[in-house]
Parts: C-alpha cells; sequence; structure tokens
C-alpha cells in the first residue's frame, strides 16, 4: 500500500473496547479487543485506545485518520458525545480530545450509525433498491437502531434511540434518568439483571444466558420471553412509523436470534396488527462484529 491507505476504526462499548485496523478498499486487517475500564472517562478510555493502536505498529504516516464509534447521543457534525447513558458521559468534545491525543484526522459516529453504515454498503443493504427503508438494530449493552430512508443514513444525534422508549414508567431505572426503558431489558446488561433476579448470576453470556435457554429450562425460558417482549416494543414503533423493507438484528446477542426468533414473533403479534409484518423481513446479521470497520472503513475511503 502506499500513501494514506490505512485506518483505525474503534468501537467503544459499555462492556469492550474494540479496534481494528482497516484497508482502503475494506479490508480489515487486524483487530484486538479489551474490557472498557471501570470507570470508563472518556480520558480512561483513549488511554486503552492508545494501548491497543500500540500494539499495531505501523508507520503513522499511511494512517488516513481514526474513527471513533461511540453509543449514546452523538453530534458527530460538531464532535461531541451528548449523552451516553452507559458510560455516564455528557457533552464531551472527544473528536477533539482524540485529535489531540493521536495527533490524527478523527471522525466521530455513533455506534450503531457505523454499524449501520457498513451493513448497508457491505452486508443486507447492498441488495436492498435504493428507494427502500432499512433499519439496523444493534442489541449489545443496550439497544439502538440505525436509519437508512430513502438512500440517506439518518444523522439526527438522536435518531433510532429506541432502547430508551419507556415500557413501564414504574419499571427499573435506566442510566438515561428514566424508568422502565426497554433497554433496562433487552441487551446484555438488561439480561444479566433479569437472569440475577431469577436467582442465576452471570458470567459466561453463553453458557449462562443463551445455553440455558437452548436448554429450554424455566426460569431462562421466562427471562428470554420478557427480553422478546421488550425487543418487540422497540421494534413495533419502528415497524409502525418508517415501515422498513428489512430490519437487520445484529451485535452479539443477534448470534442467538435462532434460539429466541418464536418468542420475537409471538411479541411482535401481541403489538403489532394483523398483517403488519407483511412487507418487512426481520433478518440476523451476517457481518456480527465486522459491521462497525467496515462502516468506518468506509467513512475514511468513501469505498
Amino acid at each position: 500500500m502506499s500513501g494514506k491507505d490505512l485506518g483505525w476504526v474503534a468501537d467503544v462499548g459499555g462492556t469492550n473496547i474494540r479496534l481494528a485496523l482497516v484497508g482502503h478498499r475494506g479490508e480489515i486487517l487486524r483487530e484486538d479487543q479489551c474490557s472498557t475500564p471501570p470507570v470508563p472517562t472518556p480520558m480512561a478510555v483513549l488511554d486503552v485506545l492508545e494501548s491497543l493502536c500500540a500494539k499495531m505498529p505501523i508507520d503513522r504516516r499511511a494512517v488516513q485518520g481514526l474513527v471513533l464509534g461511540i453509543p449514546g447521543v452523538v453530534d458527530s457534525g460538531n464532535g461531541m458525545v451528548k449523552l451516553n447513558a452507559n458510560l455516564g458521559w455528557r457533552d464531551v468534545p472527544l473528536e477533539k480530545m482524540g485529535r489531540e491525543r493521536f495527533g490524527l484526522p478523527v471522525v466521530l459516529q455513533n455506534d450503531v450509525r457505523l454499524h449501520t453504515l457498513g451493513e448497508w454498503k457491505y452486508g443486507v443493504g447492498r441488495q436492498l433498491d435504493g428507494a427502500k427503508t432499512f433499519a439496523d438494530v444493534v442489541i449489545g449493552t443496550g439497544i439502538a437502531a440505525g436509519l437508512v430512508v430513502g438512500g440517506q443514513l439518518l444523522q439526527d444525534p438522536a435518531t433510532g434511540e429506541i432502547g430508551h422508549l419507556s415500557m413501564d414508567r414504574s419499571g427499573w431505572p435506566c442510566g438515561c434518568g428514566k424508568r422502565g426503558c426497554v433497554e433496562t431489558v433487552v441487551g446484555a446488561k438488561g439480561l444479566r439483571r433479569l437472569c440475577m433476579e431469577a436467582g442465576h448470576p452471570v458470567e459466561s453470556f453463553m453458557e449462562d444466558v443463551v445455553v440455558p435457554l437452548m436448554e429450554q429450562e424455566p426460569w431462562a425460558v421466562k427471562v428470554w420471553q420478557t427480553f422478546a417482549a421488550g425487543l418487540a416494543f422497540g421494534l413495533s414503533a419502528l415497524i409502525m412509523v418508517l415501515r422498513p423493507s428489512v430490519v437487520v438484528l445484529s451485535g452479539g446477542i443477534a448470534g442467538s436470534f435462532m434460539h429466541w426468533q418464536a418468542m420475537l414473533w409471538e411479541a411482535l403479534a401481541d403489538e403489532l396488527f394483523p398483517g403488519a409484518l407483511a412487507e418487512t423481513e426481520i433478518v440476523a446479521s451476517a457481518l456480527s462484529t465486522r459491521a462497525p470497520y467496515l462502516g468506518g472503513s468506509y467513512l475514511l475511503f468513501g469505498r
């Protein structure tokens, strides 16, 4: 490669921080990750990213820039993280902080929109007519949706924050300050709490949350039914308002979709009127954790 043909793409979550070295044609050349710091201040997160970058020794003169994918309400135009409930951030000028730390151009983007861009340009979205509406629902620590309408990725900072629709005003407190949000039962954080309430603490998500469902243990079935009901509540808002052609379920939890999809269909039937899903297909992402890296590569190189 010659010139500025490389880029770094970071996917910062409430559980893990992941970094990839990408090429100008969308290649994922290297990737690494580590746990999010227990006290995830902006400076602590940048410290982690700097250590991950150091494990990928390259000539920085070949690096086009760094893309930071951050959950929550992100104002990309002004380089600000307006609100991140899981990390506890408000009004953080992260783009400026990143430029000063790394000495590189920095692109700040909401992590879900970054994921959606990758899915749209390299995944399921490639098969869609440009006029179609497409939703990418990312289920990670919490849940949010990225939206493509009329061939445009919607960029308003609060667009797609379905995790903060309130299902139960007397429910569990959410990091956003409200109670009973979808995110309190949908996502890794919500599922862990539901398991704890059922008397089953979680160490390994697969072994302690997914496997019991596969084995149809009654407590696990109840936990996942609560999850499915919350997910259906959030999806029904998207489906009824936007009528998307495709809803892609992404993120780590979507990897177990086959084990809880029947519960989701049942919960959606309770939320939607008959026939509401006739023109909407719901599928699991085939790109998995690669989607945000591909989205970041597209932002840097436009291909």
